[in-house]
């Protein structure tokens, strides 16, 4: 009980700011990034008292495991978003209207994705090409706070067993971690934007990227740490025959030996993005 009067008591506290901050700036719409975080769902609250329009931009993996898209009953929109902005008509499967209506929601692509595809980082591709002659596949490993230590410990059993394929790992917080196999590298020079365009497999757990890295060619290996990939990606690994949830390292090699194949999977990300928001905000004006 002591917990949720901390929340609501801050909650409230937010509102007030905010309700002071939106009369001085007095604008038509609000955009938020997470809709259900308790900071941004007291803007939203103040904003929709005040009849101001409010939009959250998708900002990460939308799927049935995400239940505050889709909420069981319906407990009123006091704090919800008028509209909700995705990646793609895919990801509005996963919505309800108890949090929004249909109607309200307007796949827009990704911005930042998109402009990495259109302009891919040369010296990177270098990197990956002068690898390639050295070792049979490229796998990009998106790593997780939650689940570092154990992703760590799998990419250490894979990478020992496999020494013909190359490992490049990336971390969230940027921490130090050291690998003692010669074909793991923990890369901070490059963006995982700017690797995925040239990589054979995203070995991961729940990761967005994961969507952004499949294509005809490339394959995602989900370590299912906590039952965590499960949860977040059945559903859609039903709709791709490139997304593989495994429960240990030999499951994961198995998956990883396996031949290339042209692989097929639905749209997670509309083009033209600029477009798209432009007439989003023609449409809402």
């Amino acid at each position: 009980r002591e917990l949720y009067a901390n929340e609501i008591q801050w909650f409230f506290i937010y509102h007030t700011i905010f309700d002071q901050w939106l009369e001085k700036i007095n604008p038509k719409v609000v955009f938020v990034n997470c809709g259900y975080s308790l900071f941004h769902q007291s803007l939203i609250y103040t904003c929709n008292i005040k009849n101001i329009k409010t939009v959250e931009l998708q900002h990460g993996l939308i799927s049935d495991g995400h239940i505050q898209y889709s909420p069981s009953e319906n407990i009123g929109k006091e704090t919800f978003p008028q509209y909700l902005l995705t990646f793609s008509e895919y990801h509005s499967r996963f919505v309800n209207s108890n949090f929004i209506d249909s109607s309200n929601i307007y796949p827009i692509g990704h911005y930042y994705r998109e402009q990495k595809i259109k302009r891919k980082n040369l010296a990177c591709e270098k990197m990956v090409l002068d690898l390639r002659k050295k070792y049979k596949k490229i796998v990009l490993v998106s790593s997780q706070n939650i689940i570092e230590k154990e992703l760590i410990n799998t990419v250490n059993k894979i990478a020992k067993k496999r020494p013909e394929h190359f490992f490049i790992f990336k971390s969230r917080n940027g921490s130090d971690i050291n690998f003692n196999s010669a074909n793991i590298v923990v890369n901070h020079q490059y963006t995982i934007y700017d690797i995925m365009p040239f990589i054979d497999v995203n070995l991961s757990c729940f990761s967005t990227n994961i969507l952004e890295t499949l294509s005809s060619q490339t394959i995602a290996i989900l370590m299912d740490f906590n039952n965590l990939a499960s949860v977040y990606f059945n559903t859609i690994k039903k709709d791709c025959n490139n997304i593989f949830i495994v429960q240990n390292s030999t499951e994961a090699i198995t998956i990883l030996d396996r031949p290339l194949e042209n692989y097929k999977n639905p749209v997670f990300y509309k083009d033209n993005n600029k477009k798209n928001v432009k007439d989003f905000l023609k449409q809402i004006s």
